[in-house]
């Protein structure tokens, strides 16, 4: 009589239920991977930008042991995700997957109004002004023979026409653009004949003495070259239409500040192009190049761009036959 009252053992498993403890558990291992305050840190740095451990370890002023099992915690529950430079791997906080994503993502929100400690804060910059001369002392050893080597992963030529498209066809307004690090100055042909004014900006006074030199030699007059970074263009803030970072991004040092910084200065229904390398996994870049980053994903840059308030429009694929693939992605700011 009383087995019979029991419930059947196909009942006690029922999927519903499992589901629904499965559920549970991995929720219980989330909150318990960020009920540390050096987990909370790790989360709300790694969502400004990817940094790698030797980074993360001075920025917290923790030791690599300890770092280790803080990052191991948070990637097992989805919270971080990795991926591999070179050599190095370099940690970024993840779109979030598991059960409860409202709940997370109000864990997440919470971070991200918060501010960071002074120490924190000073010791990212130091961080990104390494970053910076790297990059820095590359371009004004290189600025002469810059091109032929960019040459070594994408001429200009082989996505210029695309890049160009995306951006006349999608934006709306043509008074006043502005080129992130042009470089020696070949996009800036593209925005000149379809803008009224554009402005340039670069951190390499080499470099920009070519861009210089390559808007003496077509008659770009409309064009104004700026030395330093994008700091030096807040006074635009709300009158650009399009921003351009052409072939740029996986040189600077923090390429999700740069997207934010450059979204600042765009007009409502302003555009954004960025034209750039997909992720590979060819390092002799970073020496022969002065690459930062081996290339991007394209929805880590959608990533980004979402959280400067833009939206995406448009992206376009250009293979190459030396194995790179480049991206041409319009943004809209909101």
């Amino acid at each position: 009589m009383i087995k019979r009252c029991l419930p059947a053992k196909v009942r006690l498993l029922n999927p519903d239920a499992v589901n629904m403890t499965a559920q549970n558990d991995a929720l219980t291992q989330c909150l318990k991977a960020t009920a540390d305050p050096v987990r909370l840190h790790l989360l709300h740095i790694l969502g400004r930008n990817s940094y790698g451990a030797l980074e993360l370890s001075y920025i917290l002023g923790v030791k690599q042991n300890s770092l280790s099992h803080h990052l191991k915690l948070l990637s097992a529950v989805g919270l971080i995700e990795s991926r591999r430079e070179g050599n190095s791997l370099y940690y970024r906080r993840a779109v979030y997957e598991g059960p409860y994503p409202t709940l997370v993502t109000a864990l997440i929100n919470t971070l991200d109004s918060q501010v960071l400690t002074s120490q924190h804060e000073e010791n990212m910059r130091m961080v990104q002004q390494e970053r910076v001369l790297q990059s820095q002392e590359f371009f004004d050893k290189h600025a002469m023979d810059f091109k032929q080597q960019q040459e070594l992963i994408a001429s200009f030529d082989s996505y210029a026409e695309v890049a160009a498209a995306l951006l006349l066809n999608k934006g709306q307004g043509h008074q006043h653009a502005v080129e992130i690090g042009p470089g020696t100055g070949e996009f800036l042909e593209v925005l000149s004949r379809n803008f009224d004014q554009v402005t340039a900006v670069d951190v390499s006074r080499d470099m920009l003495e070519q861009a210089k030199v390559h808007c003496q030699t077509h008659n770009l007059n409309n064009v104004t070259l700026i030395h330093g970074d994008q700091s030096q263009l807040q006074g635009l803030n709300q009158t650009v239409d399009a921003a351009v970072f052409n072939m740029v991004l996986h040189h600077v040092a923090l390429p999700a500040q740069e997207l934010a910084a450059a979204a600042n200065l765009l007009k409502p229904k302003g555009v954004l192009l960025v034209t750039d390398l997909c992720r590979h996994d060819q390092d002799w870049a970073r020496n022969s190049c002065g690459d930062l980053w081996l290339g991007f994903d394209p929805k880590e840059l959608q990533q980004w761009a979402a959280q400067s308030g833009l939206e995406p429009i448009q992206t376009t694929y250009v293979g190459l036959r030396n194995g790179f693939q480049i991206q041409c992605q319009i943004f809209s700011k909101l």
